[in-house]
């Protein structure tokens, strides 16, 4: 007996945030938090995203993300910075450095990843991100010109 078997496509997800009747809550149906995203925090993270993007300079884009509760960052080119505030009220910094790399499909995958996390500033953060990439590069061509 034959039996036909038919792909199934998996159900979008629906992440748009809708506010609750009383206003306090903001919460997509697929985040789960439901009545754990509060609205003041969405508006935090949009206010801090804004701030850190005009920090950093031209060109930094502020993002905001829902997961559990509302967080930011901001982006520019393959750079990421994030933001962290402890319950303590002490901030700190991360910095990604995502060249994309080879393409699989229809996405292209990052192959390497210069990541910085636990700084004070995102200045410093950055900045150390940026030198662990350079000297990844001045190895990498070191190893190429030996094998040359």
């Amino acid at each position: 007996m034959h039996s036909l078997l038919t792909a199934t496509k998996a159900p979008e997800r629906d992440w748009m945030p809708r506010l609750s009747q009383d206003g306090e809550f903001y919460c997509s149906p697929s985040c789960g938090g439901g009545r754990y995203c509060r609205k003041e925090w969405y508006d935090r993270a949009v206010h801090k995203a804004q701030e850190l993007a005009l920090r950093m300079g031209d060109g930094w884009e502020p993002f905001v993300h829902e997961n559990l509760g509302w967080h930011y960052r901001v982006v520019k080119g393959i750079t990421t910075i994030y933001e962290y505030e402890g319950g303590d009220g002490l901030k700190s910094y991360s910095a990604w450095i995502e060249p994309r790399g080879v393409k699989i499909g229809e996405r292209r995958k990052t192959l390497k990843q210069f990541i910085v996390q636990q700084q004070e500033t995102p200045e410093e953060a950055l900045r150390l991100a940026q030198q662990e990439a350079r000297g990844f590069l001045l190895e990498l061509a070191e190893a190429l010109a030996g094998a040359i």
